[in-house]
């Protein structure tokens, strides 16, 4: 019996022993898989997971060279890695006190985001919710190097957008429409006032046709060739009297249809055209 006795003792003794050894070699191998799993994230442009793997290997139990190489790459990280600082402020430029922020989808302590986050690299999503403000999002896209970079977020208290954003959308709808009536109406009396004037052409090359042809319209080539252009120049003014006419017509409709503004007159600009003169002028008034 006391042969056996003296051998577990000695197992005992020697595993005791070796314990301490084989909890410091894979102390060790946490060290080599930090630095190469930062080195990995660096490449990857994952900055913040970078620094923390290599947090990990600057620990006394790592080798000495480990310890160098980590801390030398913590210090280049932290020269290029963004940071980012969300100020919120009310409709009147106040700190506003209570607010949630999350960035993208992770929700920020309110004391860590009083100050510059470390972000990577990259585009983030800011939610920024409030107690009596309406939620905003912000997408942000931050560079590396960009350290300190301040984003301004203005809420809005709730209730105050519905309406109004519903306002501000019929107006710029009635806005543009009144535009391109506008425009529209523009090209039409354009080319109403150039078929006119090309309404006078033909009249013209008749008369200068006469001079050779007979009082039987038998024409010479060059009677032929002018009377030919005086055609010609007839059937294009009456396309641009149809093409203007039609312009005119749809820039009226779409001016008349337009959604009119909430307010209307007060300080509205206006806009007057005239073509012609005389009494055979063409007039359009209108205000927006």
């Amino acid at each position: 019996m006391r042969p056996a006795r003296s051998t577990l003792a000695a197992s005992i003794a020697v595993l005791a022993l070796l314990a301490p050894g084989t909890a410091h070699a894979d102390e060790k191998e946490a060290c080599f898989t930090a630095q190469e799993s930062g080195q990995a994230d660096r490449q990857q442009g994952r900055l913040v997971s970078a620094r923390q793997q290599f947090s990990r290997c600057t620990r006394p139990v790592c080798p000495s060279m480990i310890q160098k190489d980590c801390a030398e790459r913590i210090a280049e990280l932290d020269r290029v890695m963004p940071s980012l600082l969300v100020e919120v402020r009310d409709p009147g430029g106040g700190d506003v006190a209570s607010y949630n922020l999350k960035l993208d989808g992770v929700a920020v302590p309110p004391a860590t985001a009083a100050r510059p986050l470390p972000v990577d690299p990259g585009k983030h999503t800011a939610v920024i919710e409030s107690p009596g403000m309406q939620p905003v999002t912000r997408d942000l896209l931050v560079r590396e190097g960009e350290r300190g970079r301040r984003e301004r977020i203005v809420m809005t208290r709730a209730g105050s957008l519905a309406g109004g954003h519903d306002a501000l959308a019929e107006a710029g709808k009635g806005r543009s429409q009144r535009l391109i009536g506008f425009g529209l109406g523009g090209l039409g009396l354009a080319g109403l006032g150039a078929s006119g004037v090309l309404a006078l052409r033909p009249r013209s090359l008749v008369d200068d046709s006469n001079a050779h042809c007979n009082p039987s319209n038998q024409c010479t080539q060059q009677g032929l060739d002018i009377r030919a252009d005086a055609s010609k120049a007839q059937t294009a003014s009456l396309v641009l009297l149809g093409v203007g006419a039609a312009a005119l017509g749809a820039g009226i409709v779409l001016w008349a249809t337009a959604p009119s503004p909430a307010a209307r007159g007060a300080g509205g600009a206006t806009w007057q055209l005239a073509i012609g003169g005389g009494p055979g002028t063409l007039h359009a008034t209108g205000m927006w």
